[in-house]
């Protein structure tokens, strides 16, 4: 915190598809800025969380930001190059690789409302929080022994929708001051405190708590109450200060905070404790900042706050539209939020540029109307994709290959060998039916001394880029052939040297994965019994929708299908990066005039859905609810539906032979056996391992793809 007030703009790193467990660094941040007027607060985002991170994620994550005053978004990351190491590092990346990169505009829209909507007006907070920092320098014995302590005073703070910022004790030493029944630290001033878990206190700040005490101010203990002054035992001092605190033990904490501090704003219903609040004032106006931290329940909730200057207005930056807010009879507001969103309630001053749409009305529940047909027909509009990162491998220019091994954990064989010298890599493809089109897609070909394609010497002449700049195409049909196809590569190689300044000396030569596109389909080869789980790392958090991983062994290129059932993984398509239409008519018998129709996906594994109906685009489905309203463009008797599909470059660059399946948080090592951040778990020589048919902690040879497509089949309703 002492840090944060001598930077322009203080900011913080925010990594993983996780919220639990990380309101101190965000509000420290924030706490710091409000207290020196700092407008912008930075936070690097949205890193390992895996290139599937969709739309819903990144408005999970940056609407926990701005609830806690984090306004300024810096995404990780963005690559200029995805060529070897970098495809792997920490992902995702947002760029133009993204296959949905064209509708990135969306979300970015809505990331900068949230952002705005944190600086207007002024932070209103009702309580300081005392940082217990100083306690763990004495105590020392436990890294972060009181930070549990804190992390439960902030959860039951947000819980019960208070205002409140933390208080670092020299900050408060240097800057703060009672003024009134108030205690003022920098432009803000904050009427109670609470020392949460702490063993140590500073003079200056029981000078000013002690001050405070005697104009009015509450102070409310819960955990261990401070026996040291200055890192001094101080039995006499401490004991009188002790009479003037509310003491509470961390279990009863919440009754004593309630019983003794109304907060800003009262929220009731169930699961109100997942809606977190903000309120920001002006001198005719207010606006309540809602966000719902759950990622997977729309919640529907009552609020009561004082408004100033009347005019309730109800700002929803999902759908950039704004609603008259009318009281219940009990003089109170009735409100529901999607999950991962952020609602705005203004008054007065602040409402009076609303273009209002009508009024607000609760969402409800639409009934069932027809569930659609696994039986869609489809094309793609990217090339398929076959991604090869299994090779074989020769040090004695070709006279003896290896088995068949993960390219990777040759690189890191050869590496931890330092070998320097002629490396030939021997990929297998199958083929049942020879393609329409087929390229070959190589990183950085030039590197190679030699390409063999069926044994026969290949030309790589580049005609384009398939994904990354880097990752550069050649035409190969004319030298395919049905059955078993090798492609031989033949460079100089130099393993890892991580401390030299040399860029290409510093990552050793990059053997890669290689991938062949194009016109054809993808025979997947699984285990049966275990081609489908629910058990992965991502689905074990809680968060998520719960959705299945694919298993497979090996694959063949075949022929493409037309018809399909929805889940286009198991239907030719488990790499395929891109843009998929799918195609299916429906019946409407009578189109009832008093009543609305909408199209609904339950559960679908894409970035972007686009529908269509009758040849009229209805809406870009990015976020919850996943539900479009069709009515307009309905007509009795048969209507054709189009859903286009859009998805990520998870099932083209992996992590693939991960035992966790679908990740929370991807690392480099995730793509590898030897485990280190963020698993932890691991094996250096994962690679010799898997060849003796030892266990290893995190590598799996099948390969681990997530849906792309319907999880559930699509619904229509009606209201």
């Amino acid at each position: 915190m002492l840090h944060y007030r001598s930077m322009q703009q203080p900011g913080m790193d925010h990594l993983g598809l996780s919220i639990a467990n990380r309101i101190l660094t965000a509000k420290s941040l924030s706490s710091v800025a409000n207290q020196y007027e700092k407008k912008k607060r930075l936070s690097e985002l949205f890193g390992i969380s895996g290139q599937n991170m969709n739309f819903e994620d990144r408005k999970w994550i940056a609407g926990w930001h701005s609830i806690l005053g984090v306004n300024h978004f810096c995404p990780h990351l963005t690559l200029y190059s995805m060529k070897g190491a970098r495809k792997r590092d920490y992902p995702p990346t947002f760029s133009y690789q993204q296959p949905y990169w064209n509708y990135n505009k969306k979300i970015e829209d809505y990331l900068g409302r949230i952002s705005y909507a944190t600086t207007v007006g002024k932070y209103n907070p009702q309580i300081l929080v005392i940082n217990p920092l100083e306690s763990e320098y004495i105590k020392g014995s436990k890294d972060g022994e009181f930070t549990s302590g804190i992390n439960a005073v902030l959860e039951i703070l947000q819980a019960n929708h208070y205002d409140y910022d933390i208080g670092d004790e020299q900050i408060l030493d240097d800057t703060a001051k009672i003024k009134k029944a108030e205690l003022k630290v920098g432009a803000m001033c904050y009427k109670h405190v609470v020392l949460p878990d702490m063993i140590s206190i500073r003079q200056s700040t029981l000078n000013l708590l002690t001050e405070l005490h005697k104009n009015g101010g509450l102070i409310i203990s819960t955990g261990r109450f401070p026996m040291f002054v200055d890192g001094v035992e101080d039995e006499v001092q401490l004991a009188e200060f002790k009479k003037r605190v509310v003491n509470s033990s961390p279990e009863d904490f919440e009754n004593s905070l309630l019983n003794k501090i109304s907060p800003n704003v009262l929220i009731s219903g169930e699961n109100k404790e997942k809606i977190w609040s903000q309120t920001r004032t002006t001198q005719n106006g207010k606006l309540l900042q809602l966000y719902n931290t759950s990622h997977t329940e729309s919640i529907q909730f009552e609020i009561k706050a004082e408004f100033p200057g009347k005019n309730v207005v109800l700002w929803d930056p999902s759908l950039a539209k704004c609603f008259k807010l009318e009281p219940n009879s009990s003089g109170s507001y009735d409100i529901e939020i999607a999950s991962s969103s952020n609602l705005w309630v203004t008054s007065g001053e602040l409402s009076k540029n609303a273009i209002i749409e009508g009024n607000y009305i609760l969402p409800h529940k639409n009934r069932d109307l027809i569930t659609l047909k696994k039986d869609w027909s489809g094309k793609r509009l990217s090339p398929n994709a076959l991604t090869v990162d299994f090779a074989s491998y020769s040090t004695d220019k070709g006279k003896t290959f290896s088995t068949s091994e993960p390219v990777i954990g040759i690189f890191s064989r050869l590496s931890d060998q330092h070998y320097y010298g002629d490396l030939m890599l021997k990929y297998e493809v199958r083929i049942d039916d020879l393609p329409a089109a087929c390229k070959l897609v190589l990183e950085q070909p030039k590197m190679y001394n030699s390409i063999k394609i069926n044994g026969k010497d290949f030309e790589f002449k580049s005609d384009g880029f398939y994904i990354d700049h880097t990752f550069e195409t050649t035409e190969v049909l004319s030298v395919l052939k049905e059955e078993r196809n090798t492609i031989q590569l033949e460079l100089d190689f130099e393993p890892i040297d991580a401390a030299n300044k040399d860029t290409r000396k510093r990552y050793g030569t990059e053997i890669e994965s290689i991938y062949l596109i194009g016109d054809f389909g993808l025979k997947a080869f699984s285990d049966k019994e275990k081609y489908e789980s629910y058990d992965t790392q991502k689905n074990r958090t809680g968060d998520f929708q719960q959705r299945p991983v694919r298993t497979f062994t090996g694959f063949a290129i075949s022929k493409e299908k037309t018809s399909f059932g929805g889940s286009l993984v198991f239907e030719g398509y488990p790499f395929y990066a891109g843009v998929f239409e799918l195609k299916q008519s429906f019946n409407i018998a009578k189109k009832e005039t008093n009543k609305k129709y909408f199209l609904e996906l339950p559960n679908c594994e894409a970035i972007v859905s686009l529908v269509t109906i009758n040849g009229h685009q209805t809406d870009s489905l990015v976020w919850t609810p996943f539900t479009t309203d069709i009515t307009e463009f309905l007509v009795d008797g048969e209507n054709e539906l189009q859903i286009t599909l859009i998805n990520s470059l998870r099932n083209l660059l992996g992590p693939h032979h991960h035992k966790g399946g679908e990740l929370e948080k991807v690392g480099p090592k995730s793509f590898t056996g030897a485990g280190g951040f963020p698993d932890g778990r691991g094996e250096s020589n994962w690679y010799d391992l898997r060849l003796e048919n030892k266990p290893t902690a995190i590598w799996t040879d099948t390969y681990n793809h997530i849906p792309f497509g319907f999880v559930e089949q699509v619904k229509i309703t009606t209201n």
